[in-house]
């Protein structure tokens, strides 16, 4: 009991947001809300890689999370640990809102997510376009899902206990799922509990068993596969587009390097109209630029055509944070 509470307490309200109505799944997937721009819970998506930076050679490499195989390489990746509460109310034409509160203001249908992540934050880019749509939270994690009907308005749904305390007394009604994403071994497999009804045994085994499959994270025998598992719109009206973006690390890493070769192609065809490299116009690029004085006294060392585009190439591939002003520079002139 003691380890239930804990798990309880842990997922006491720290946010609100997420789902519309149907069955346990359709209230997931049809619940993203166009408007709102908070992250929003959805079904865990696949992550096949992610972007680190390589020492080595100075740049971003793209590496797939199955070639990592020691689970201490994979969670090293994921940094970043939080423990939230999603509450929204489905309307009758299945839109969700979302709560700024746990207890409902009126009767009806409301989807509640208590989530546990460990994860990382990853930019997500369009690929044709090269604009930032969002972010999305990718990792492993655990989900408990309550989809319930409220016959009362102004009841607490901001934790399983009390729901369970509601479903005693008859005032909600629905079901309960227990997702286990990312996180797999013989053990947690014989830990995910088989419960779907909403009372107080259920809640409290399920509880439970999350409890025990949280401290399996760090177990040398645990498998850990990254999924994306939350969104965040930068701007209303991108939420499916994002969620469209089932690889989201690889995809920003593509999209990020395609958006600065065509920087990189513009400043070159500024600079070097006919494949040749106009020092003097490179020069006075350069010096224009918002670039540090010392990166301003490097690019200048650069004499001729095919240095500039290696050059310019490799931070490409990196960070683009030598394009970026250049191309600024540019597009000011040309104004």
């Amino acid at each position: 009991m003691r380890m239930v509470m804990a798990l309880a307490l842990m997922l006491l309200p720290a946010g609100c947001a997420l789902s519309s109505g149907g069955g346990m799944r359709a209230e997931m997937a049809k619940g993203l809300s166009e408007n709102f721009l908070g992250y929003q819970p959805i079904d865990p998506l696949p992550a096949e890689s992610v972007m680190i930076y390589d020492a080595s050679v100075n740049r971003l490499q793209e590496v797939f999370w199955a070639s990592l195989q020691a689970n201490k390489q994979v969670a090293r990746l994921l940094p970043l640990q939080t423990a939230q509460v999603f509450v929204s109310k489905t309307d009758a034409d299945g839109t969700a809102s979302y709560l700024t509160a746990s207890v409902s203001g009126k009767k009806g249908t409301y989807v509640v997510i208590m989530d546990y992540m460990k994860y990382r934050v990853e930019d997500v880019i369009h690929q044709t376009s090269g604009d930032f749509i969002g972010s999305a939270k990718v990792g492993v994690g655990l989900r408990i899902k309550a989809v319930v009907e409220t016959t009362e308005a102004r009841l607490n749904l901001g934790s399983l206990l009390a729901i369970g305390v509601e479903a005693r007394r008859g005032t909600v009604r629905g079901g309960i799922s227990v997702d286990v994403i990312g996180i797999d071994s013989p053990d947690v497999t014989n830990l995910i509990p088989l419960t779907s009804e909403i009372d107080q045994t259920s809640i409290q085994s399920a509880l439970q068993a999350l409890a025990s499959i949280k401290t399996k994270i760090s177990d040398d025998t645990t498998e850990l596969t990254p999924h994306v598992m939350a969104i965040r719109q930068a701007r209303q009206g991108a939420a499916e587009q994002i969620k469209e973006q089932t690889t989201v690390a690889r995809q920003r890493g593509i999209a990020l390097v395609r958006a600065n070769m065509a920087k990189k192609a513009y400043i070159l065809a500024a600079v070097a109209p006919n494949g040749v490299l106009s020092k003097a116009t490179w020069d006075a690029l350069v010096d224009k630029s918002d670039l540090p004085d010392v990166k301003k006294k490097f690019l200048k060392t650069w004499s001729d055509y095919q240095q500039v585009n290696v050059w310019l190439d490799n931070n490409a591939a990196a960070d683009g944070m030598i394009i970026a002003p250049l191309y600024e520079q540019l597009m000011k002139s040309r104004n």
